[in-house]
Formats: C-alpha cells, structure tokens, sequence
C-alpha cells in the first residue's frame, strides 16, 4: 500500500473539517431551538393566535412556515414566524393557534404543539452527530494512520 502524498492528506483533512464543521453549525442551531422552547415551555405564558400568513424558502425542496399574530394581555399585539419549518403548510390561513411565548419578550414565541414544539429536533440532532463523528473520525484516522507512515 503507498504512502498518501502530503497534498492529498491537506485535502482529506479539509474535507473531513467542512463535515466536522457543519455538523457542528447543524448541532448549535438545534441547541439553541432546543433551549428556547425548554425556557417557553417552563415559564410561557399562552395565549391564542392567528395565522396571518406563510414564509418560504425558494428551490427544489421549498419549506413553508407560518407567521402568528396574538395578543398579549396587556393589549400588544406580537407578530412572529414559526421556527418549525416544513413541507405542508399545515394550517389553514386565519386558523386560531396555541402560542407560548416569553412575557418578558413576547415577539419570542412559538406555536404551542408538539410538532411544532420539539419535532425534527432529533433527526436533524442525529443528522449533524453523524456528519461531526464522519469529520472527527476521519481526522482522527488521518491523524494515527499518519504515525505509522513515518
């Protein structure tokens, strides 16, 4: 078996650290949905809102989610997107929802459903712990394959 050339041991690293690196990215987005929603779910207050509109991505896969309006008890009315996307828009426009938000910062809400709530969390959680593990394995292999070369 050959010796790799230091050239294609830089571009192996490289390409093991994009996949280490989105994993990363993809695991700190979900950290910080997933803190959010625990901090609504412990000390939310609820409220009834209306579905005024949808937001979507562009492309092939596009991915819809909808815009709430409620009000607070203290009369302000709050606008905010849902942070639970999908394929489906789900809710018929005008469609009464349960919202939770912070009453502190109210424009810091989400729709009070499960689904919308905590679902995707795993999958994308398990989606970015493969592709940090392919990275970091990689680079490990690189790393202690590399002893033995010398």
């Amino acid at each position: 078996m050959s010796a790799r050339s230091p050239l294609e041991k830089l571009m192996f690293f490289i390409f093991c650290a994009g996949f280490l690196w989105l994993g990363g990215v993809m695991a700190n987005e979900q950290a910080g949905r997933f803190r959010r929603n625990m901090a609504l779910d412990r000390a939310g207050a609820h409220a009834q809102g209306k579905v005024v509109d949808y937001k979507s991505t562009t492309g092939k896969n596009r991915q819809l989610w909808p815009v709430v309006t409620f009000t607070t008890p203290e009369g302000e009315a709050v606008t905010f997107e849902s942070q639970s996307r999908s394929r489906i828009s789900g809710y018929a426009m005008g469609a009464t929802v349960p919202v939770l938000y912070d009453p502190r910062t109210p424009a810091v809400a989400e729709i009070n459903e499960p689904d919308r709530m905590w679902g995707g969390m795993v999958l994308q959680g398990v989606i970015s712990a493969c592709l940090a593990c392919l990275g970091g394995g990689g680079m490990l292999l690189l790393l202690f394959k590399g002893r033995g070369d010398s």
